[in-house]
This record gives C-alpha cells, structure tokens and sequence, in this order.
C-alpha cells in the first residue's frame, strides 16, 4: 500500500531517456524527474494528482516532478514518453509547473522523440548536447503557452511516503490525529496535501489499507473469527467492518471466495523493489538501449 518513487538511471552523458510503449499500464508512482507523453494511437486515461484525465490520439501529456500519476491504455494505445532530469527543466523554467497535465497545445513530440532517439543510438561528438537542446525548446515551446504556477513545497515526497510506511505498520490504531503529528501539520492543510499525493482522503486510504490486511487474515487459513479479525484490522464496531468490507471488496466477510485477491491496480505494498508496468505493456522501439533496457528503472 506505499505509492513507490521511481528512480531512473540515465546513460553517462545525458540526463534524458526516451522509449515506446503499447498498451501501456502502471501504477501510482513519482519521481523527481519530468515527463511527456505522446499518444500516437488509442487513447489512455491519467491518473494524476488525484484527479482523471482522458487523452486521445494526438494528445500530449506533461508531468511535473514529484506528481503522483498512473496510466491505463487500451489494447490499441501507442504511448512516446520522454523523461528527463529535474536540473534540466528547471534550467528551463526555473520553478515553474505545467498545470493541468493534459496540454492544450500541439506540439512536435514525434520529432523530438526521433531526434533524441537517433543521438542516443549514434552517439555523435556532443550528441549528449545536442539531445539537451532539443528538450529544452520543447520545453520553452511548451511553458511559453500552456497554463503555469510557482510551486515549491514545503513537504516533500519523502514525508509523503515515510507516513504511509508509517500506516502500513501501525494501521490497526493509527487515526487522522496520529497522521498530523507525524507530519507537523495543521489539519487543514494536511488533508489537502495527502489527498493531492496520494488521490484519496487519509480516511480512505486507512480503511483500504485495513481491509487488505482483513483479506489477508481471512485467506491465511487459519481458523480465525470474523470479529476477532475485525479488531486485529482497527475496526471496532462489526456493522461498520462489515460495511466497509463489502464496499472495497464487493463481498462480506463470509462470503469472501476462496483465493481471492484485492485489486491493486492503484496501490503498492511495501517490498525491496517493484517494476511499476503492468504485465500487458509492450515496449518496443526501445532496441538502441539493448541490454540495458531493464535496468533504467528502480523503485524505493
């Protein structure tokens, strides 16, 4: 149930990585560094920040630093995505973000994805340059007329994370009040914090956490009573775990099907490394990496 940061490792010379993908899936993750996305066929739903966006053919996509974000393509879908260093946008747009993630405009991004492709696979004197020049017009092309803020945030993604590592331990007793004091914040602002970075409010967030733990116990197999699972899970009341059991599983706890798993399309649980792509995405395009391919990613 930890929403993982993705940290990418780029080649010596440069700070960008670009690649291909169809049908692409993930999970909610962030990173430091920035992102665009090029649907070139089909068309993906974003999640962002809490918030869903639908992009079709044509559309581009940018992701600012640290944005919590997933994405769902259909069959048919064909996602270009590049990414690249923090210093390098901000060398750009100082601190400056994108908002909201789908952009208005059309801009080049096939070009751009060829070109930088192309300098990473020849690896010309000063390809290295070269393919940051071509991020940063992008760039400037992309702030000069798409919607901007100033954001600097006082907390960061590391709080975010070292919080929900924190419920993850303790979510039998943890409560909001807990939560609060942990991030030396005022309710108010936490509320609107964690909801932003994780896309949903600290309450459901816990009960989903607690019901997974639940399911669990339920299928560990051994004979454990329902209401001793209850209270083991933070619920004190059987009515309202009940309650909340069925609306996140679909089922009552009785009536849980053997071997059943919870969806965790849009949640992470606590591991040593995780590949946030689901199963059904197809990279391809990406053959200039070789070897390498599998290593530009992992998750902490």
């Amino acid at each position: 149930m930890i929403v993982k940061q993705e940290i990418r490792h780029y080649e010596a010379e440069t700070g960008v990585w670009v690649g291909k993908y169809q049908n692409l899936h993930n999970l909610p993750h962030w990173h430091v560094d920035y992102e665009i996305l090029y649907v070139e066929e089909g068309t993906i739903s974003l999640f962002c920040n809490g918030k869903t966006y639908d992009a079709e053919k044509g559309d581009c996509i940018f992701i600012n630093s640290r944005d919590v974000h997933a994405i769902d393509g259909s069959e048919d879908s064909v996602v270009c995505v590049l990414i690249f260093t923090e210093e390098l946008a901000r060398s750009v747009a100082g601190a400056h973000y994108i908002a909201p993630p789908l952009l208005k405009g059309t801009y080049d991004i096939p070009s751009c994805y060829r070109t930088i492709k192309e300098e990473l696979s020849a690896k010309r004197p000063f390809y290295a340059q070269a393919i940051e020049v071509t991020i940063a017009r992008l760039l400037i092309e992309i702030y000069r007329f798409e919607a901007i803020e100033e954001r600097e945030l006082s907390v960061g993604m590391k709080d975010i994370d070292d919080l929900l590592k924190e419920i993850d331990q303790n979510y039998a007793y943890y409560t909001f009040d807990d939560a609060v004091s942990f991030m030396n914040l005022n309710k108010t602002y936490f509320s609107a914090l964690f909801h932003k970075c994780v896309g949903m409010t600290f309450s459901q967030y816990l009960n989903r956490v607690r019901i997974e733990k639940a399911v669990d116990l339920l299928q560990s197999g051994k004979n454990v009573k329902i209401t001793t699972v209850a209270i083991d899970c933070g619920f004190y009341s059987l009515r309202n775990f009940n309650r909340i059991f069925k609306s996140i599983t679909n089922y009552t706890p009785k009536q849980l099907p053997k071997n059943f798993k919870l969806e965790k399309m849009q949640f992470y649980k606590l591991s040593d490394s995780f590949d946030p792509m689901g199963q059904s995405t197809i990279p391809f395009d990406l053959e200039y990496n070789g070897e390498e391919t599998s290593s530009l990613r992992r998750i902490s």
